[in-house]
């Protein structure tokens, strides 16, 4: 039966129940039929029976379009939850198609939020905001399943980075393991303070002599659209020694494989319980270091890409020498007039 412009809908009875799917290819029509009534004879989902032979499709949907059913279904008086929704979308793109988001887009939307100073509560709020928009896609049969969501602890949680010693044992783990490549990711990353998309897509050719005579690579495609040119440590030099005849050497670092790698890591440091414990504690591992070692608050925040100081202040007090120093001003004798 025509429903429309390129649909058809197939209805089938069994054992009483009908079941009816629409399909988007009037010459598979036939097919459809068939294959629904083998899956429902052998106790099959016939949804997934039909994915697997391509038939079963729905047009693509964006997340712009999700979110502005689910505010006049859900939220049309609730503005906070409006809000975040909205702040979502402009994350990912009102283009962008929902059905392809996944885990790790989930975790790249945290760090966002994170390093723009949203509390873990607020943050948390705005998972939620996320994870409506998810199940109601599903529910609406535009995808198959959510992506999983972990949710951050709330309360006076201290940021989590790492240190030298759990630096070395990461280090060491991942070089016994033979997985060099990642070690490599996660040393530059703490060298640099880049997030984790800025290092994928990051350019060998963006790396430039210093007029100091050390050398500085720059990122021109950020999340928030700030381009800026960091200082490279001797150790991130030499490990980029090894890949200077590729444009882009941590373009093959996919989703599925630093999630695999990470999961490893912590599985292998005893890590598991510890939520904090995420690629994106590597980011505070470097702004903490440059705190702690006595850089000025308003370079760490050039340094990391942040739009604003109140960003960065989240990692001021963990430079408590500055308040020796103050004190020490405040001793000092008055000037004679």
């Amino acid at each position: 039966m025509k429903r429309g412009i390129n649909s058809w809908q197939v209805s089938v009875t069994h054992k009483g129940n009908r079941h009816r799917i629409t399909i988007h290819d009037e010459s598979k029509v036939a097919l459809a039929k068939q294959i629904m009534l083998a899956a429902l004879r052998d106790g099959l989902n016939v949804e997934e029976a039909l994915q697997r032979q391509g038939l079963f499709s729905r047009p693509n949907i964006s997340i712009n379009a999700i979110y502005s059913q689910v505010v006049k279904r859900y939220w049309d008086n609730d503005s906070k939850q409006t809000g975040n929704g909205k702040q979502i979308v402009e994350f990912f793109g009102t283009e962008r198609d929902i059905t392809t988001l996944n885990e790790s887009d989930v975790d790249e939307m945290v760090e966002h939020f994170q390093d723009m100073g949203n509390s873990n509560a607020t943050v948390n709020r705005k998972l939620a905001a996320l994870s409506k928009m998810l199940t109601y896609a599903v529910r609406r049969k535009h995808m198959t399943h959510k992506p999983s969501i972990e949710w951050l602890k709330e309360g006076n949680a201290r940021i989590r980075w790492v240190d030298e010693l759990e630096e070395t044992k990461m280090l060491n783990i991942l070089e016994h393991a033979e997985k060099q490549k990642f070690a490599d990711f996660c040393t530059i990353l703490i060298d640099t303070g880049f997030r984790r998309s800025e290092l994928i897509k990051a350019k060998t050719t963006d790396i430039l002599k210093s007029h100091t005579g050390g050398k500085t690579w720059s990122l021109y495609d950020t999340k928030n659209n700030l381009n800026r040119t960091i200082p490279l440590t001797e150790r991130v030099q030499a490990i980029l020694n090894k890949y200077h005849n590729s444009e882009r050497p941590f373009e093959d670092m996919t989703d599925h494989r630093l999630r695999s790698n990470w999961d490893f890591l912590r599985n292998r440091m005893s890590l598991t319980n510890d939520k904090q414990f995420t690629l994106h504690c590597l980011r505070h591992t470097c702004a903490s270091r440059l705190v702690q070692r006595g850089i000025p608050i308003l370079v760490v925040k050039e340094w990391l890409g942040h739009k604003t100081l109140t960003m960065t202040l989240r990692y001021a007090h963990l430079a408590p020498d500055n308040l020796l120093s103050a004190v020490k001003v405040l001793e000092q004798e008055p000037m004679a007039s």
